[in-house]
This record gives structure tokens, sequence and C-alpha cells, in this order.
């Protein structure tokens, strides 16, 4: 018999890359995943984990399928993902809002220049600051920050540039 599919799919994309999360189906385990990409000419990656990444330009869409270990396959599972172009700096958190479960969240910046200093803090609703990193000689493009996840509650990421501060509000739950 065919594995079960994968369950719990998710996407998060920061300006270029595509991070792809799922569960694996519990009885039969299976051996490998297969993602692919239809709309990329049919570009497809095979892992033992239950994570992938692809670095992509264009929008479409990709299944995954669980491979057993004499090479059943379970019904695929599709889902679309859009990227999203970048016109100026920007801020945000993946996801959003955060689930407590999880252990930790990323914070994706976008610089458009090169920044001599680059602070990234982030504020509890009382204005507190609860998490800094401070960053030298960044060079223009994506960055991103892995933050350990808070207490349940609002809180509010700022980014201070050479040039530029941005903020972005973002809520972790449990």
């Amino acid at each position: 018999t065919p594995p079960n599919p994968v369950s719990d799919v998710k996407c998060v994309m920061n300006l270029e890359t595509l991070y792809i999360e799922w569960k694996a189906p519990v009885d039969p385990c299976p051996l490998l995943y297969e993602i692919s990409f239809p709309t990329d000419n049919d570009h497809t990656i095979v892992t033992e984990v239950t994570k992938a990444s692809k670095k992509n330009h264009q929008n479409g869409f990709f299944t995954i399928t669980a491979i057993d270990e004499v090479g059943n396959r379970s019904n695929p599972i599709s889902q679309d993902f859009i990227f999203t172009a970048v016109l100026s700096d920007k801020l945000y958190t993946a996801p959003n809002p955060v689930q407590s479960k999880d252990k930790t969240f990323k914070i994706f910046f976008f610089i458009n220049n090169f920044n001599k200093t680059v602070e990234l803090s982030i504020y509890n609703i009382a204005g507190q600051l609860v998490w800094e990193k401070k960053y030298s000689d960044l060079e223009k493009g994506e960055h991103e920050a892995t933050v350990n996840a808070f207490v349940s509650g609002v809180y509010i990421a700022k980014l201070k540039t050479d040039k530029i501060v941005k903020s972005h509000k973002f809520a972790i739950i449990q």
C-alpha cells in the first residue's frame, strides 16, 4: 500500500528563496520525499528530510509526494506560491503570527544600499527591548536573523540602517 500523504505543509518565502516544511506521515514512514515544480521546467528535489528550499524568481506551484522503501508513492499534495518584487527596504517576520510551539522564527530584511551599521531590534508592546542584533558593513540585498520565540504577545521589530528606520508589528500566539 502507498504511504499516506504529507501534512501541515508550510511555505515561507523571503525575497528570492522558497522554504518548505511538512510533517511526515506516521505509518508507514516514507523513505524519501519528492518535491516537484511543474511550472519551473519540472525541477525536482528529492530529500530524506521534511524540509527543502529553492531559489527562484518565478511564481508557480509545487507538489510533495512521499515514497516508501519499495517505491510506492503517496497522493501528491500541491501548494501555490507567489514571489513579490521588492522595490524598497523591507522588514518582515515569518511566519506571522509566530506559533509559540515553534522554538524559533525568522526576521527577514532587505536593504537597498551598503550600510556601515545596521541594528535589528525587537520590542514588546510596552516598549521594552527584548532582543537586539547589530551588524556592520552589510551589503545591499536580503538578510535574515533567527530569533528564539518569546511568550505570547504583540511585538515590534525595528530595522535601523544608515539611511532608514523601518518597523514591523507581529504576534506570537499559543
